[in-house]
């Protein structure tokens, strides 16, 4: 009968404890109450989830040690920038290559946009594999550069045998060379490389076109100040090649206008 009347109670007790009859429960089982410190753990906020510092984070740092104007006449503040140490681990850690790299002019040599690639190649190659983006890429660069420069050309006539010279590539031998090759890998005959090349000019001067267009909606979101920062986040094998073909940011915003300014084609 004891044994009865003990189960009985605590069975009081747990229906007392779900019809909210809290009073009696305390006074019952007040010995059975967990220390005060235990419940204070039990209400102690999880610890924080470490996570990647966000682009707008970066924005922020950068932005705090680099006050400055990033649209200085020759793009002085923007290489400061792209070649600190805080820039440089961020994209190492956004933007990783292996090894890394320690300029950004380095950096657009080395990594194309394989979408974009894939999307012009897709007509004379149907799987494009990453080494036949590794050999168009250095062709398409190159066109882009000259497409640069005869802007700089028109705007600047003076320029003359100054600006052509810049063309020169001393590795335009073995690019020569190893585009035959590849010519001759994906059987694409005599006839086909003219079509090709006049496909990769035409490619050049609208991937151009498209990355203006893209500039120019950024600054029209941003201001060209914090803009260029932008850039530099965002797309930063674009700002490489800017900071290699604009010595001025005259220059640049002027192209950037015209460039984006244009019809297709």
């Amino acid at each position: 009968m004891r044994h009865f009347l003990q189960f009985a109670f605590f069975i009081l007790v747990a229906i007392c404890s779900l019809l909210g009859c809290q009073d009696a429960s305390d006074n019952l089982l007040i010995e059975e109450q967990p220390p005060a410190v235990a419940a204070q753990d039990e209400t102690q906020p999880p610890e924080p989830i470490a996570t990647q510092p966000t682009l707008a984070d970066t924005f922020a740092r950068l932005r705090n040690v680099f006050p400055e104007t990033m649209r200085d006449a020759d793009f002085t503040a923007l290489r400061k920038v792209t070649r600190s140490r805080l820039y440089l681990d961020f994209l190492a850690q956004e933007y990783p290559t292996a090894p890394p790299v320690e300029t950004l002019e380095a950096y657009y040599q080395r990594v194309p946009d394989e979408a974009r690639y894939r999307r012009f190649l897709k007509p004379w190659i149907p799987k494009p594999l990453e080494t036949d983006i590794e050999m168009i890429h250095p062709l398409v660069l190159y066109a882009r550069r000259g497409e640069v420069i005869l802007f700089k050309l028109h705007h600047d006539p003076n320029l003359g045998l100054a600006a052509l010279e810049q063309l020169a590539d001393p590795k335009w031998v073995d690019i020569d060379v190893g585009l035959e090759r590849w010519f001759i890998l994906h059987d694409i005959d005599m006839a086909d490389n003219v079509l090709f090349a006049d496909a990769l000019l035409l490619f050049a001067k609208e991937s151009l076109r498209a990355d203006a267009i893209w500039l120019h909606e950024l600054f029209e979101a941003h201001g060209s100040d914090d803009g260029l920062l932008w850039c530099a986040l965002r797309k930063p094998a674009l700002t490489g090649e800017i900071l290699t073909h604009f010595s001025d940011t005259a220059t640049f915003l002027t192209w950037v206008e015209e460039k984006s300014d244009e019809t297709e084609q």
